[in-house]
């Protein structure tokens, strides 16, 4: 999914922008002091990892979550998850990273 994203069809395509600005930002809630570089960097790391073959998830404590009554999400491991994402970043990942408590 990701490869299909920063292809050149997508990159040109502006009805294909659209599409998946509109995907993602149904999908995806991120910081409000999250800039441009900040997903577009997130995304790399993610096609990085996957192109490793690394796949699983991150470490969760929650999947039925629900915060304030405003519906259900997926809580993430308060302790673990920090270092998860980190590895992500750094391209450091492996493995082992995954499904951590």
């Amino acid at each position: 999914m990701v490869s299909k994203a920063v292809s050149t069809s997508t990159l040109t395509s502006f009805s294909q922008q659209d599409t998946l600005v509109d995907a993602g930002t149904q999908a995806l809630t991120v910081d409000e002091n999250a800039s441009m570089v900040d997903l577009g960097k997130m995304l790399l790391a993610f096609r990085s990892a996957s192109n490793a073959g690394l796949t699983g998830a991150p470490p969760i404590a929650s999947l039925d979550y629900e915060p304030g009554g405003i519906g259900a999400a997926v809580l993430l491991e308060d302790t673990t998850a920090p270092e998860f994402f980190g590895k992500l970043r750094e391209g450091t990942l492996t493995t082992a990273d995954f499904n951590q408590s």
